[in-house]
C-alpha cells in the first residue's frame, strides 16, 4: 500500500483505467450497521470487474473515518511527494512501529463486509456480502481455486474467479452470506 501512495487513485471510466485523485469520490454506504463514509480507492477490482462483467465504469470504495476522507482529499496535491525515498522510508518505519496484524482470536471473531452496486438504464441493484475473516477467507478461496485449476475444472487463460467458476462461487464457502438490499 505504501508503495502505491504516490500513484493516487484509479477508476475505470468508459472502459479505460484512469488516474483520479485520492478519495476522488466520497459517499455513504450501509454495510449492514448503518451508513459509513466510503472513499474511492484503487483496488484491483477496477481492472477485474470489467473483464468479468463488461461494465465500462467501475469505482471501488473502502470505508474510513470521516476525518481520514477529508485528509485524503486535502493532501491529494502532495501525492507525488509520497513516492520519494525519504517519505517511503518514514512511512514504512511508522507502519512497522505502530501496525500489527490481528491475533488468532481477533481473526476468529472478525468478518468482512462488502457492498456491490450496479446502475444502468435507469435501474439500480445492490447487495451486501459478509465473509469470514479476510485472511482465512482468502486462503480458503485461493486453495479451492488452485485445486480446481489442478483438476482442470476451468478453461485455461486469464480469468477472474467469477468468470472461471460463476458469479455464485463465493457463496459456496461456509460463513458467506449475501443480502440483496436494493432494486430500483
Amino acid at each position: 500500500v505504501i508503495e502505491g501512495l504516490s500513484q493516487g487513485g484509479a477508476a475505470r471510466i468508459d472502459g479505460r483505467i484512469e488516474r483520479v485523485p485520492p478519495a476522488w469520490k466520497v459517499r455513504d454506504i450501509d454495510l449492514g450497521g448503518g451508513a459509513s463514509t466510503a472513499v474511492t480507492i484503487p483496488w484491483g477490482d477496477v481492472s477485474t470487474a470489467y473483464y468479468t462483467t463488461g461494465i465500462p465504469n467501475v469505482e471501488t470504495y473502502a470505508t474510513i473515518p470521516n476525518y481520514a476522507a477529508s485528509v485524503m482529499r486535502k493532501t491529494g496535491p502532495l501525492t507525488p511527494l509520497l513516492g520519494t525515498a525519504p517519505v517511503q522510508r518514514a512511512l514504512t518505519a511508522i507502519v512497522d512501529a505502530t501496525v500489527s496484524g490481528p491475533t488468532a482470536d481477533e481473526r476468529a471473531k472478525s468478518t468482512t463486509r462488502i457492498w456491490g452496486e450496479v446502475e444502468g438504464d435507469g435501474k439500480r441493484v445492490a447487495a451486501r456480502l459478509r465473509t469470514p475473516d479476510t485472511y482465512e477467507f482468502t486462503a480458503r478461496t485461493a486453495t479451492e481455486i488452485a485445486r480446481r485449476v489442478c483438476d482442470n475444472d476451468v478453461e485455461s487463460g486469464f480469468q477472474t474467479p467469477a468468470s472461471a467458476f460463476g458469479p455464485e462461487f463465493v457463496l459456496e464457502f461456509d460463513g458467506v452470506e449475501r443480502e440483496d438490499v436494493g432494486r430500483a
